[in-house]
């Protein structure tokens, strides 16, 4: 094989919404992760009907589809298991026999987004993660991740030390989003009550992400006796940040409380006193909003555990790269 070729890889960070695609070209400047990005490129995923057309468009109009590369890994909004992949909130699916067999791919690697986003934070590379809250990071104990987007992500990080005294960074990926949605207070339980009217069993995906954002803002809508207006993600989320509409306003701080509490739910069960960082698509534009939400409140509130929870330190991941570092970096332990 080429040599140039064998040292370039397609990676992908596919969820419902989006698909960021890049080249992954090993390097030895990059010693946070031994890879650097080239040829970004996103796209919408309504503009594509399967997948292996958005990675043939790729690869053409970036000049690959002659020259090639080696392989992919490809992050994906899913469980990934051993069949067909089959996208939580998008209509796409694929499987590896396929896109090995168009692509002639010599590897697939197939992750989870947010294991990929997992695996990025060990290195902490530049520009990709920021602190969000300073706490007392224990730096053996494990991290989570957590972030809502057009669904919610979460996957844990744990050091594993072998018998030789070695250790290493292990993913733990997961469908948190799809645990049931615990209400909190009255609010909660009279959102939880409204949704079991359209969805009947209510996940935490359903109140926690872009699509979740809509349905707290219509039920705060019908609650006040108001028709909603528009109501995608990103107009609530603008009103609210302008103040314009304080039904929007009301909708984020309701919405920014529910992650909180995941979150912190979410560091509970991996017990990750070495960090939580945030990502999705989602938090990183609601900033300005996050600090007087009820966001740290809702997280720290656990009771008899209630004090080291306020204790752990929050990062926010701002880079939308970051789950394309994490596939290139999981290529490492495939190799």
């Amino acid at each position: 094989m080429n040599p140039e070729i064998s040292d370039r890889f397609l990676v992908a960070d596919v969820g419902g919404t989006n698909a960021r695609f890049a080249v992954a070209e090993r390097s030895h400047e990059c010693a946070y992760s031994g890879f650097r990005l080239i040829k970004f490129r996103s796209i919408a995923v309504s503009q594509f009907g399967n997948f292996d057309d958005a990675i043939a468009e790729y690869l053409d109009s970036s000049g690959l589809a002659q020259s090639g590369v080696a392989g992919a890994s490809l992050a994906v909004a899913s469980a990934v298991g051993i069949g067909e992949i089959r996208f939580t909130n998008s209509p796409w699916r694929f499987s590896r026999q396929s896109l090995t067999e168009r692509f002639k791919f010599k590897k697939l690697l197939i992750v989870n987004d947010f294991e990929a986003l997992a695996l990025q934070i060990q290195h902490r590379p530049p520009n990709f993660i920021t602190r969000f809250r300073d706490g007392e990071s224990h730096p053996n104990a494990a991290r989570v991740v957590v972030g809502p987007g057009t669904g919610l992500g979460v996957a844990g990080l744990i050091r594993h030390s072998s018998t030789d005294g070695q250790f290493r960074w292990i993913p733990i990926p997961g469908e948190g989003g799809h645990i049931a949605f615990a209400p909190g207070d009255d609010v909660e339980e009279a959102l939880l009550a409204y949704l079991r009217t359209t969805f009947g069993r209510v996940s935490i995906e359903r109140v926690a992400s872009g699509p979740g954002l809509t349905n707290i803002y219509r039920f705060l809508s019908c609650r006040a006796g108001r028709e909603s207006i528009d109501d995608s993600p990103d107009a609530i989320s603008k009103r609210a940040l302008s103040s314009a509409d304080p039904i929007a306003a009301d909708a984020v701080n309701l919405f920014l409380g529910i992650v909180g509490s995941f979150a912190g739910d979410a560091a509970m069960m991996f017990g990750a006193r070495g960090g939580v960082f945030l990502g999705g698509g989602i938090l990183p534009r609601l900033v300005p909003l996050l600090g007087n939400s009820g966001f740290f409140k809702k997280f720290n509130e656990k009771g008899r555990h209630s004090d080291w929870m306020a204790k752990i330190p929050i990062d926010l991941i701002v880079n939308d790269k970051a789950a394309l570092l994490g596939a290139a970096i999981a290529l490492n332990d495939e190799s």
